[in-house]
């Protein structure tokens, strides 16, 4: 695992017409490799409900998805896949593949949640990532011994879980390196999981429900294109300076110019009022 100050820049676009193009290494639940996949609508656990789903490879175009999912949904997947997520870099014949670093925002160990955001840039410093994830697993919530009607089978495909966990948010951020227009950071995506209670089969069992007692089976994708706030920091600042030296000059000059005009004119009191007025109308000028 690697905190986010590791993160380091990589990646060069080309334009705002560019497509970025994520590659995916899946494996099955035993860990055998089986191959690399194109990144299309794997993280979008709610289907049919963008026009065009997949419109945030293309350079600088946001998407945000969300729904509440069918139980019905999350058990049709019988078995997880987990994703390695890439980065494709560089000229084609080069086939460069970029790792993208996966921030878990409800990541455990040793108890503990590590990925807390306080708010501060220290707690996203720390932030422990990881580079394997899953978008659906009911396999892993079937309990040893179950002895509802679907278990009658020896297989677990027939057996439904106590719970299932998936995506309830997945966010893919692209950031622009500082003082760049066709660099950017590496993406970082950052996943929370939740998981949904199965209620135990009856006699009457018809179809699997959401527990009654657990939370509501919603999820969301968003992909952001962004800059970092130390850059715009940067800008602001550079603006700020640069306006206050105009406001200053200016002020001077005509100043200058009004005891020019009026060489008798006496540096008293009514003097100094008039020239802050004429400070702050020059300001609004220079500034707006």
């Amino acid at each position: 695992m690697h905190g986010c100050k590791h993160v380091t820049p990589c990646c060069p676009r080309r334009g705002e017409g560019s497509t970025l193009t994520y590659e995916l290494a899946t494996y099955s639940l035993n860990g055998s490799y089986i191959g690399l996949t194109p990144l299309t609508t794997q993280l979008q656990l709610c289907t049919g409900r963008a026009a065009d789903p997949t419109a945030f490879l293309d350079f600088a175009h946001g998407l945000e998805v969300r729904c509440e999912l069918r139980l019905e949904t999350l058990l049709s997947t019988a078995e997880p896949l987990f994703y390695d997520i890439y980065l494709r870099v560089g000229p084609p014949a080069l086939n460069q593949l970029y790792p993208v670093p996966v921030r878990v925002a409800n990541l455990r160990s040793g108890g503990a949640e590590v990925n807390q955001d306080s708010g501060s840039r220290a707690s996203r410093d720390n932030d422990q990532l990881v580079r394997r994830f899953f978008s659906i697993d009911s396999a892993s919530g079937i309990a040893f011994g179950d002895s509802s009607p679907s278990s009658s089978s020896s297989s677990t495909s027939n057996r439904l879980p106590v719970v299932v966990r998936y995506i309830s948010s997945a966010t893919l951020t692209v950031t622009l390196q500082p003082g760049t227009t066709d660099l950017v950071l590496p993406p970082l995506l950052e996943i929370e999981y939740a998981e949904v209670g199965v209620s135990p089969p009856s006699a009457a069992y018809v179809a699997p429900t959401i527990d009654p007692e657990g939370a509501t089976a919603r999820s969301s994708f968003l992909a952001v294109y962004t800059m970092t706030v130390d850059d715009l920091s940067y800008k602001v600042s550079i603006g700020f300076v640069v306006c206050l030296v105009l406001w200053i000059v200016g002020w001077v000059l005509l100043l200058y110019l009004r005891l020019r005009r009026n060489q008798r004119q006496a540096v008293d009191l009514p003097f100094l009022i008039a020239a802050v007025r004429a400070l702050v109308a020059l300001a609004e000028r220079r500034c707006r």
